[in-house]
């Protein structure tokens, strides 16, 4: 009797195992950063992406899970409101009233449609949102509090957090992951017993390309080294203005930048964490996708420059 109710819990364990697979779900993420609210209509990331909300909300899939990730530059100057700013003039006389309360525009402009669609938004900070010259109006605060309940830290001028979908794993690490955020990594991922599960990481600046130099190359080591042995899927950056793939490193890291004229549609499983990617922009009416396979490549490949 033993063996034998030991043999058929064995069998409903391994059911169970095999069934787990079959509950994957397909979700959908859209890509893309520095919404940069509050510059003048001219800036080129104002002029690509006014109409990005649009398309996206046409692109939503109701049947799955939809949500959106922007990784910084969300405001152009950082500012919360007037009475914090004042003290900056005239160093940003140009700046005109209704660009004091930068953080309300990004909320109402770039949060509040998608989640109105039932689509959770995911963001952090980039350069543009903490400046030097002005580093006590920045939303550092409001990003970090936004997210506060997830695992997450912050830090003088940085902050990260994570969050899951089914099996898999975002880590945003805000400007980019320097030796704080990589103290909170090792931490979160050594108390999780996280091995094989898939991870994403987004983050500012980028990792190869233009202005790539803005966190150092010894920073790049060491975060590589961290999380080479992981079974990471993707890492998304912004800040360059160019939309760009490329394979990053001795363990082929996909890298996606998503700041230039075109935002990308990622769709994963959420229990392997495999994925496709499609990038669109507007030409005039016209909406262009791009493959993500037919582009991914062991150099860098602008599809900007294309």
């Amino acid at each position: 009797m033993k063996f034998k109710f030991f043999f058929n819990l064995f069998l409903f364990i391994s059911y169970l195992l095999v069934m787990g697979n079959t509950f994957a779900k397909t979700r959908i993420v859209f890509l893309f950063g520095d919404t940069h609210v509050g510059a003048s209509a001219q800036h080129p990331d104002i002029v690509y992406k006014e109409k990005y909300k649009e398309i996206i909300l046409n692109l939503k899939n109701d049947n799955v899970d939809n949500f959106v990730i922007i990784p910084g530059d969300l405001t152009h100057d950082g500012f919360i409101d007037s009475e914090k700013v004042e003290g900056c003039l005239p160093c940003f006389s140009r700046i005109q009233v209704t660009d004091w309360r930068q953080w309300d525009g990004f909320v109402q402009e770039w949060v509040v449609p998608f989640e109105v669609a039932n689509m959770s938004v995911y963001f952090g900070i980039g350069d543009h949102d903490y400046p030097n010259r002005a580093q006590y109006v920045r939303p550092l605060d409001q990003i970090y509090g936004r997210y506060k309940k997830l695992s997450s830290i912050i830090t003088n001028n940085n902050h990260a957090y994570v969050f899951k979908k089914g099996n898999t794993y975002f880590f945003c690490c805000g400007l980019y992951p320097d030796s704080k955020i990589r103290q909170w990594l090792v931490s979160y991922l050594r108390k999780n017993n996280i091995n094989n599960q898939p991870l994403y990481f987004f983050y500012h600046y980028n990792n190869l390309g233009d202005e790539s130099n803005l966190w150092s190359n010894a920073d790049k080591d060491a975060f590589y080294e961290l999380i080479k042995d992981y079974n990471v899927k993707a890492i998304i950056t912004s800040h360059w203005f160019n939309t760009f793939t490329a394979l990053w490193r001795e363990k082929k890291i996909p890298l996606l930048g998503v700041n230039g004229k075109f935002f990308a549609q990622l769709e994963f499983d959420d229990v392997s964490g495999d994925f496709k990617v499609q990038f669109y922009s507007v030409n005039g009416e016209m909406l262009i996708t791009k493959n993500f396979n037919d582009l991914l490549r062991n150099d860098l490949q602008e599809l900007d420059r294309r």
